[in-house]
């Protein structure tokens, strides 16, 4: 009798918790994909906000740079400088104003307004469909949103492919500036030793 009080009872058969399943799994999948709808497309409007922003900045500084950039060039090749000092100074400013000019073109055409899906559907759409559950109405809602998350991988990519190029002229125009400069420089200093 002692030994069967020290004995450990036998270890409970546990039970685990599986979810929905046979008919209540589709519902679920169903409430679960306009979810997943809704977040996607609520991180693809993120993206394209922080897309807009960085495009704008650079839009932001390539203008006013093209604009003082053409006023030294056209400046200096009037102001009675050498012809030199004109090609030293005006060359350098005239090649960066003109990758800073396909910089802001590049941030404009990523900029123009294209069609964009939100999350949300149009009440009247839903009640004309006439659908006859909530489990058909869930899975329209769903499939909705990931057509809509679809168009806007589409637009994502352009404006990324975009931005990218906007940078690239961005960051090409002072460094081909420089070496403008140091062109022109050797070119001149061969020259002069000539």
């Amino acid at each position: 009798m002692e030994d069967a009080i020290n004995q450990p009872d036998p270890a409970p058969k546990s039970t685990c918790e599986v979810g929905a399943s046979d008919s209540a799994l589709r519902l679920w999948l169903a409430r679960e994909g306009v979810r997943q709808g809704e977040l996607r497309l609520s991180a693809q409007q993120n993206n394209l906000a922080a897309m807009e922003s960085r495009a704008t900045s650079i839009f932001g500084w390539s203008v006013p740079t093209i604009l003082a950039l053409g006023a030294l060039a056209l400046h200096n090749s009037h102001s009675g400088t050498t012809l030199i000092s004109a090609i030293f100074i005006a060359g350098a400013a005239l090649i960066s104003t003109i990758l800073l000019a396909c910089a802001a073109f590049e941030c404009a055409r990523a900029l123009w307004p294209r069609k964009w899906g939100h999350p949300g559907h149009d009440p009247k759409q839903l009640i004309e469909e006439q659908l006859q559950t909530e489990l058909e109405v869930l899975e329209s809602i769903a499939l909705g949103y990931s057509e809509t998350a679809k168009l806007n991988d589409a637009r994502l990519v352009a404006f990324g492919r975009h931005l990218r190029g906007a940078w690239a002229f961005f960051i090409l125009a002072p460094v081909a500036g420089c070496l403008w400069i140091v062109v022109i420089t050797l070119a001149w200093a061969w020259w002069v030793h000539l």
